[in-house]
């Protein structure tokens, strides 16, 4: 039996892509995972779509070719490229799976919790997990109202894999740090907080000038 990441592009690729995806493949890997790399679109329009599928259909069709039964394929979803394109890999997947390849889906979003119309594209992924990754158990009930039956685990707090980081002293740290988006939409209990505690304060507080960012990526 072997195991199977999915990557969506080197971890050597000359850009930041995702830490967290990153770090979940650098963690597997050295749990003997192997990596499986497959192209991800580019967003430069119509052409790239075109472009895409046929790249999707082939990495996915060669991961057919690779994967035998009772191996395990981890696919962190969503993928890295336009939601219709990804549709096209879900052949493959099913082929698999009929052959008695495993499916463990690690959840990072769901194109609905982010306030998108994306629902049906959600759920035909969702349904063809074997085992789901969840972040919480709200991400947890939206997934069983998408239909999926199979056990959800949770992880709940994540951190970023930070090899060469020097944590500060308890007794010097000052303030808060705020992990992930701060955008108003996302995070507006900060603003509250904010504004709650000093309204002249709330009306001209900048993230940008108040807020150092830590962003917090843990694994079990």
């Amino acid at each position: 039996m072997t195991n199977y990441v999915i990557c969506e592009r080197s971890l050597h690729h000359a850009h930041a892509g995702s830490k967290a995806r990153d770090d979940i493949r650098q963690v597997l890997e050295s749990q003997s995972w192997q990596p499986f790399e497959v192209r991800p679109g580019e967003n430069k329009g119509y052409f790239d779509k075109l472009v895409c599928v046929g790249r999707t259909l082939a990495d996915w069709h060669r991961l057919e070719r690779t994967v035998r039964c009772g191996d395990v394929v981890l696919v962190q979803f969503p993928l890295i490229m336009y939601n219709k394109v990804s549709l096209y890999a879900l052949p493959s997947v099913r082929r698999m799976k009929a052959r008695g390849a495993l499916f463990v889906f690690l959840i990072h979003d769901l194109e609905t919790l982010r306030g998108y119309s994306y629902a049906d594209f959600d759920k035909q992924w969702v349904t063809e997990a074997d085992l789901l990754i969840s972040h919480n158990p709200r991400m947890s009930e939206v997934l069983r109202k998408y239909g999926a039956t199979v056990p959800i685990v949770e992880i709940g707090i994540f951190d970023y894999l930070l090899p060469q980081a020097n944590p500060v002293p308890v007794e010097q740290r000052h303030g808060i740090d705020i992990a992930g988006n701060l955008s108003h939409g996302k995070a507006e209990y900060v603003y509250r907080t904010v504004a709650g505690s000093s309204p002249a304060a709330g009306a001209h507080w900048k993230p940008s000038a108040c807020c150092r960012w830590l962003f917090l990526y843990l694994y079990p």
